[in-house]
């Protein structure tokens, strides 16, 4: 392989061992959430997210693998897209998990303080379809700009740099969130320990209320 294959070989070996940590991450905010509400079992979603991993794995290694379904489509003329194609949305996939396993976080922080109440679940689904649409239109339009200009493919490397580059500043306020209701939970455990201290049964009454 020349020096550019293996390289990107490297990044996107890297982006998807990241966003599989955050997909499992995510599945332990999940069972955490859905344990403290019920008891029912999350094998389907456990499927499911395989299948999403999956997908992930064919899609970053489909050359490797002798699959070239998605790069076939994203190869014109000259210009090979698939390799930015491939990092923006594996760029968009790491948001999606990030903020799917913030909301999770948050979750079960409003259900320890409050007791058990369920959230809708349109949250979710818009976080998903949001990150999604934006990949889908972002690499359809750099395309068609590209094209439409008759740029190189050297120039279209500015385009995926941008997108890398608005996904690293969107990490900030997530992150910082994140260390918001990291703190505010570790506050609200210690408030209850001095609580369970003083007035032990008083612990144990707001233990039986969240679990049932």
């Amino acid at each position: 392989m020349e020096a550019p294959q293996v390289v990107f070989l490297i990044e996107k070996s890297m982006g998807l061992f990241w966003v599989l940590v955050q997909q499992i991450c995510f599945c332990g905010a999940r069972y955490l959430y859905e344990g403290l509400l019920s008891d029912r079992s999350l094998r389907r979603f456990y499927a499911g997210q395989f299948v999403i991993a999956l997908l992930f794995v064919c899609l970053c290694f489909e050359r490797e693998l002798g699959l070239p379904f998605f790069s076939s489509w994203l190869v014109v003329g000259t210009r090979d897209f698939y390799p930015w194609a491939v990092r923006i949305t594996l760029c968009g996939v790491m948001i999606a998990f990030d903020m799917l396993l913030l909301l999770h976080v948050y979750r079960v922080f409003r259900i320890y303080k409050r007791g058990r109440v369920r959230f809708a679940s349109w949250a979710d689904g818009a976080i998903v379809a949001g990150t999604g649409l934006l990949c889908v239109v972002y690499i359809w339009r750099s395309i068609r700009a590209t094209l439409a200009f008759n740029l190189s493919i050297d120039d279209y490397t500015w385009i995926g740099r941008a997108f890398i580059q608005f996904s690293n500043f969107f990490y900030m306020p997530l992150e910082i969130g994140a260390a918001f209701i990291f703190y505010a939970f570790l506050k609200t455990l210690r408030r209850e320990k001095h609580r369970d201290e003083k007035h032990p049964n008083e612990g144990l009454s707001m233990r039986k209320d969240l679990h049932g």
